[in-house]
């Protein structure tokens, strides 16, 4: 884990050494790696491994992935520009097959497997929450799942290893990125497009609002943060969430996101230290940061 925290290096990739006149690619591969830190982490909160669980995580090379999209998916040409997708069902069967593109950073490509994880276990849960498309509330649902799976595993692997993944460095970048996102709350909440940043906004309001989750609002109050634990209890209610009622508990959550902004602000500014250094998770994704 601290070697991922610390690292800019590829998960698959080469180097080239050059000696003399001749060339020596050697492939480097850290799949083995990261594989190893998420099944420790994805064990660590749910008490068992994604293949328990029905599915199968699968890091690949990039023409490796882009030939993966052009079998699976000819009419969506823009995922190769993604950085995993969650999910394929093989015709050889043996459950749910996630994929990920392994030409990014340690910490991004572990990441990734955490949020396209928190898909496949909506897929395997609950699968009639996949009937709705992107632009719409249950989309967003679904982006809120997998942020919150995805940060509950960070979390617990940062509580296992002493590493810090919640505190952010007081950086004015930072500040601005969460203005941002703020500004976005008070302006374009109810633009369908925007699934990623609702679902970020509806795990808020999901914790200050939900009844069933009044005790982690207090915490979330208290803390500033919520527990592993906690995070993911919120991401099992609302995977556990029927299909037909999830378009409904959206929009009764987003009614009077204006009441809120204070709490927001307020939450995500007792994270910031001028002591904390720019490493780790927050180079390379900053919207985990966002989770309550």
């Amino acid at each position: 884990m601290d070697f991922i925290f610390q690292a800019s290096k590829l998960v698959l990739g080469d180097t080239i050494t050059v000696y003399g006149e001749s060339q020596e690619v050697i492939d480097l591969s850290y799949v083995n790696e990261v594989l190893e830190v998420f099944d420790m982490g994805y064990y660590l909160l749910t008490g068992k491994t994604p293949q328990e669980e029905g599915w199968i995580p699968r890091i690949l090379t990039q023409p490796e992935f882009e030939a993966v999209v052009d079998e699976c998916c000819p009419s969506r040409p823009e995922l190769k520009r993604a950085l995993g997708f969650c999910c394929l069902l093989p015709e050889s069967g043996g459950g749910l097959e996630l994929i990920v593109r392994g030409n990014e950073s340690l910490p991004l490509v572990l990441l990734t497997l955490a949020h396209e994880s928190g898909h496949a276990r909506q897929r395997v849960l609950n699968p009639e929450q996949r009937a709705a498309g992107l632009a719409t509330n249950t989309g967003a649902i679904r982006e809120a799942e997998a942020f919150a799976f995805e940060v509950a595993l960070v979390r617990i692997l940062g509580e296992a290893t002493g590493l810090n993944v919640s505190r952010l460095p007081d950086r004015q970048e930072i500040r601005s990125f969460i203005d941002d996102w703020i500004a976005y709350t008070r302006e374009d909440v109810y633009d369908l497009s925007e699934e990623h940043n609702r679902g970020l906004l509806l795990l808020w309001m999901a914790v200050l609002k939900d009844p069933t989750l009044e005790a982690l609002g207090r915490e979330l109050r208290t803390n500033s943060i919520l527990s592993p634990q906690s995070l993911f209890l919120v991401h099992q209610r609302l995977v556990k969430l029927p299909a037909g009622l999830v378009e409904d508990y959206a929009a009764a959550l987003l009614v009077d996101v204006r009441d809120y902004h204070n709490t927001l602000t307020s939450t995500l500014s007792k994270r910031l230290s001028r002591s904390i250094p720019f490493e780790g998770f927050i180079k390379y994704d900053r919207r985990p940061a966002l989770v309550p």
